[in-house]
């Protein structure tokens, strides 16, 4: 038996200079072992401003950065 049901959802795309910042910080900090408390500021901000802008939830690629860099996002 099948139920099928439509989930309505728009996707928020990171500007480039976000996505840019973003990678740099997996890169040349979190891959190192590197967790700034600026770097960890600074991305509860760009969450807070997809936040205001509707969002969710967030997807990030890299799954070293949800529990190290990411500690704002509460939905």
């Amino acid at each position: 038996m099948c139920s099928e049901y439509w989930i309505s959802m728009e996707i928020l795309i990171p500007d480039p200079a976000e996505q840019t910042w973003v990678d740099r910080k997996i890169s040349e900090e979190l891959e190192l072992g590197v967790v700034k408390p600026e770097t960890q500021a600074a991305m509860d901000q760009i969450l807070r401003q997809w936040k205001d802008k509707g969002a969710d939830a967030a997807i990030l690629g890299c799954t070293k950065a949800v529990p190290d860099l990411c500690r704002c996002w509460t939905p």
